[in-house]
């Protein structure tokens, strides 16, 4: 069991759908998969796959034990749900940091939006002025940050002497690792959202402008 098991994530509901995964990481240094390269709109649906989910509903028994009240004081409040079942707005946090992953990965390559306006239609929060941008990405970084910190991953990768590699020598980044089923948390998100969010279009534009100056 991971470290979080015995903290508050232990008390998620999401957990009821936590089961455990052996692997080996299949992460070459400079390997393909469909989250790498340029932005196309097949690439941004396939992030969007990852997080975009709606909230889900926390209820009163289970805010004692995430350390919450309704009144938080100094006049804020948790957002209720309004509907006869009652509780309140979340979200799960492995979501907002694929968001938050996925929105550094956009902001890299932002002239690339801009340029090829034609491709792909650039993310509104890439559309936003340079400041605004700059400031969500770096509360982005932060967020992965702590939660790196948090869950910080003891697993060795090794060291490997490659006649290959410069240097004849190579770091092994795909180690073995016991995972959480990701596919099984996405389920029970979609499961248990108390509705899908708005669908997103990502084809480019055909009327020959650019993104720059649209309202995101």
């Amino acid at each position: 069991m991971d470290g979080c098991a015995n903290g508050v994530a232990s008390t998620a509901p999401a957990n009821e759908a936590v089961e455990y995964l052996e692997m080996d990481f299949d992460n070459a240094f400079a390997h393909d998969t469909i989250y790498r390269g340029p932005p196309t709109p097949e690439l941004e649906r396939a992030w969007e796959d990852l997080w975009y989910y709606g909230g889900v509903r926390i209820t009163d028994d289970q805010l004692p034990a995430l350390n919450r009240t309704p009144d938080l004081g100094n006049g804020r409040t948790l957002k209720p749900v309004g509907d006869e079942e009652g509780g309140y707005h979340a979200l799960i946090e492995v979501f907002h940091q694929l968001h938050c992953l996925n929105l550094i990965r956009q902001y890299t390559w932002r002239d690339w939006y801009f340029r090829h306006p034609d491709v792909v239609r650039a993310p509104p929060d890439v559309r936003t002025d340079d400041v605004t941008a700059r400031m969500h990405v770096d509360h982005c970084i932060e967020a992965l940050r702590l939660s790196l910190m948090c869950h910080g991953d003891t697993t060795p990768y090794m060291v490997l002497n490659d006649p290959t590699a410069p240097n004849n020598m190579r770091a092994d980044f795909s180690p073995h690792h016991k995972c959480r089923d990701f596919d099984r948390i996405k389920q029970w998100v979609k499961d248990n959202q108390l509705a899908p969010p708005p669908a997103t279009h990502w084809e480019g534009r055909k009327d020959g402008k650019g993104w720059e100056h649209e309202t995101p």
